[in-house]
């Protein structure tokens, strides 16, 4: 009699796989038939060789040899989550701020997509964004993705993604200054910006502070009264960035208009004369009619002689 041991069925070292990913699991020896099930001897799932699993379960080969002998091994397949990582929300990021972002602590490994100096990989845990030197060194347009992977303790990675959108931060241009009377419309400059609406801005006239909100490209503080009034910014911000501070100023004087008072209406007969007076310091003067038709009459009296009134502009009553 001879007695025929079979070939123990023995199998790769799969003990443990990532969510996600598949593995293949496959018996060292070779044999004549194979059947797979999951550990219970019921519904077979393959009677290949060589099954390729992702989940997580008992899986158990009976295998038979060319002699008949049959022998069987299961083997426990574990599924290890994947690492969490989180980088945030998208960012809008104005040109000049840096931003620092966390992958989190206690991963084996980090791998940033961007790199800060465009020689040297980012492994570290945090990745400080700094415009100014992406910028430069990259050539970066408005956006730009960063991404970073990390690996845990059992070899299983994550990445996560953010879109960071670059602003130019917004600017302001001040009006002309300068003397203006008092019932002129525009008494005030303009101020011009430039960025994305809607803005708000703070500025003082040298006696008050404002804040106004606007979505214009230009803003008209109001008409101030009477007086001397230095404009300067205090802060302006657009929909995502605040602008530098600025020393420009602009100075508005706004004085009172002139008072004229020529009396009351007068009759007067032809061949008579009548002065007329008016008098304010530091006026200059121009009357109507001109009395000889050519010269401007600039003193602060008027003589009104209708005798030459009415010769050189023929009146009625």
């Amino acid at each position: 009699v001879t007695v025929v041991v079979g070939e123990p069925v023995s199998f790769n070292d799969v003990r443990a796989i990532c969510t996600g990913v598949t593995t293949t699991i496959t018996p060292i020896a070779d044999y004549a038939t194979y059947s797979w099930d999951n550990g219970d001897g019921t519904d077979v799932i393959s009677t290949q060789k060589s099954i390729v699993v992702s989940e997580a379960n008992t899986y158990r080969l009976t295998a038979t040899d060319t002699l008949g002998c049959e022998s069987s091994q299961s083997v426990v397949l574990n599924v290890v989550p994947n690492p969490v990582v989180d980088l945030g929300e998208d960012r809008n990021i104005c040109y000049g701020d840096t931003i620092v972002f966390d992958a989190g602590a206690g991963f084996m490994k980090y791998n940033w997509s961007a790199t800060r100096d465009f020689e040297t990989a980012e492994t570290d845990q945090t990745f400080i964004a700094d415009t100014i030197l992406m910028q430069t060194i990259q050539g970066l347009g408005n956006e730009r993705k960063l991404s970073v992977e990390v690996h845990d303790k059992f070899g299983c990675s994550n990445s996560d993604t953010v879109v960071l959108t670059f602003h130019s931060r917004p600017t302001i241009t001040f009006g002309e200054g300068g003397l203006y009377c008092g019932e002129e419309e525009s008494v005030a400059p303009t101020f011009t910006v430039s960025g994305v609406a809607p803005f708000r801005f703070t500025y003082t006239d040298g006696i008050e502070q404002f804040t106004e909100d606007f979505s214009g490209k230009t803003f008209t503080p109001t008409a101030p009264g009477i007086g001397e009034y230095t404009y300067r910014m205090n802060a302006l911000e657009d929909a995502y960035c605040s602008a530098d501070t600025t020393s420009q100023t602009t100075i508005v004087k706004v004085v009172a208009l002139p008072t004229v008072e020529l009396g009351a209406d007068t009759t007067l007969c032809y061949g008579e004369s009548f002065t007329l007076n008016v008098h304010n310091d530091g006026a200059t003067y121009s009357w109507l009619p001109l009395r000889d038709g050519v010269h401007a009459e600039l003193k602060e009296s008027y003589l009104v002689d209708t005798a030459i009134v009415n010769h050189n502009f023929p009146i009625s009553n």
